[in-house]
């Protein structure tokens, strides 16, 4: 008897895989101590999970930020790079704010089930997103594929706000398709929204729901891309109004936030390092290779890119040139040849359309697509874990980095 893979069947083993990993990496690591190691690899990776973690604990306590001391923000989970006292640290508080009220109800478990939940929520997005271009069946196989088969399930079992962006962006874009299929203003309105509030868990993947901005311009003229705009705009006050409670500015973010304590007096610091153009295309090359060769089932969305000629094609395209261009110049400015592969987690959702669609077409055959699969999820499984993050950090070029200490603005809290 053949076993058909239906939504709802796929769904539950979608849910019950992130569930039963998100057990396993609990009792495995002990809810993820800050400190310790793993066959003698240091946890560096985990410095930003447990900074959001204890942000999400902080806000339960009514604070918008973290410190060192409070805390317990020692420098290896905080990866501190050669600043002497970090005595303020503050993330981006998406996920946060998500996972504060199942703090508040289950502890600390509450914490990574929320994580969790955002992830196969996500998924979801996903098989409703390749609906629009395929079959229920194959976008049943794309949800399984992009859910259990790349870092969606990795960053699922952390507290990253990287998959939060991600379902924000995959909601913004499914409910963008719906709205150009059927001129329904609420699916344009919750677009916008959703493409507002990925500035609250990722600033910098804003450039993704402007793309849309762009492409509903050229697909319906003037006024409904006006009114995404004031949608997205609504969507911006949550990330202004807590820079402006946090910081006292609405433009003062996570990204100089940083303090440093220098001969007793506090300083804003910033990364820097030399602007080396040449090295820019070096690191996108070297960041698309780590990303397709890391996820390889992404392959079966480069065949469809190639082959498939739709407008929304054009849309993945441009989106993958766009954020991995920013974080290419960004990371060569301070220094950095390579990169983490986390940062292009919000591109997923866009990759899984003409994913979707090579399957569909059988643009190669479904056994190959089968061998991919299951050579990614071995992948992904391996990447849970700390040996795999320990090779990535080992090669990655640092040196050049340095921190510029700026003078602290008078209306930072911590005055």
């Amino acid at each position: 008897m053949k076993f058909d893979l239906t939504p709802s069947r796929v769904f539950l083993i979608v849910l019950s895989v992130y569930v039963i990993f998100l057990f396993v990496d609990l009792g495995y690591e002990g809810l993820w101590a800050k400190a310790g190691g793993f066959f003698g690899v240091s946890k560096y990776f985990r410095g930003d999970s447990y900074r959001y973690s204890q942000l999400a604990k902080a806000l339960t306590e009514g604070r918008l930020h973290i410190f060192d001391s409070v805390d317990e923000i020692d420098e290896l989970s905080s990866l501190s790079l050669g600043v002497g006292d970090r005595v303020y640290i503050q993330q981006s508080p998406g996920i946060s704010f998500v996972a504060a009220p199942f703090y508040l109800l289950f502890g600390d478990f509450g914490v990574y089930f929320a994580s969790v939940l955002v992830g196969f929520l996500t998924c979801l997005n996903i098989y409703f997103l390749a609906g629009f271009f395929v079959s229920k069946r194959s976008a049943s196989v794309t949800c399984l594929f992009f859910g259990l088969g790349t870092y969606l399930l990795t960053y699922s079992e952390y507290v990253f706000n990287d998959v939060l962006t991600a379902f924000l962006v995959s909601a913004s874009l499914l409910y963008l398709i719906k709205y150009l299929r059927s001129n329904c203003k609420k699916s344009l309105f919750l677009s916008g929204l959703c493409g507002g509030l990925v500035s609250f868990a990722k600033p910098s993947v804003a450039v993704l729901p402007v793309l849309f901005l762009v492409y509903l311009y050229l697909k319906k003229g003037v006024h409904p891309a006006a009114y995404y705009t004031i949608f997205f705009i609504l969507g911006l006050i949550p990330f202004f109004t807590y820079n402006s409670f946090c910081f006292g500015s609405p433009l003062q973010s996570s990204f100089n936030s940083v303090l440093d304590e220098v001969d007793g007096k506090l300083y804003t610091v910033s990364l820097t390092g030399p602007m080396t153009w040449r090295n820019n295309p070096l690191n996108f090359i070297t960041m698309s290779i780590i990303f397709l060769l890391t996820q390889p089932i992404t392959f079966l969305a480069l065949i469809g890119l190639v082959k498939w000629r739709d407008d929304i094609a054009y849309l993945v395209v441009a989106s993958f040139l766009v954020l991995g261009g920013l974080y290419s110049i960004w990371f060569g400015s301070v220094g950095l040849l390579c990169w983490g592969w986390r940062h292009m987690t919000p591109l997923l959702p866009l990759l899984s359309i003409p994913a979707a669609v090579a399957y569909e077409k059988k643009l190669i055959p479904h056994n190959i697509v089968w061998i991919l699969f299951y050579i990614s999820v071995t992948v992904t499984v391996i990447s849970l874990y700390p040996l795999t993050w320990h090779v990535f950090t080992k090669y990655s070029i640092i040196e050049n980095m340095q921190y510029q200490p700026h003078p602290l603005l008078p209306h930072n809290p911590i005055n």
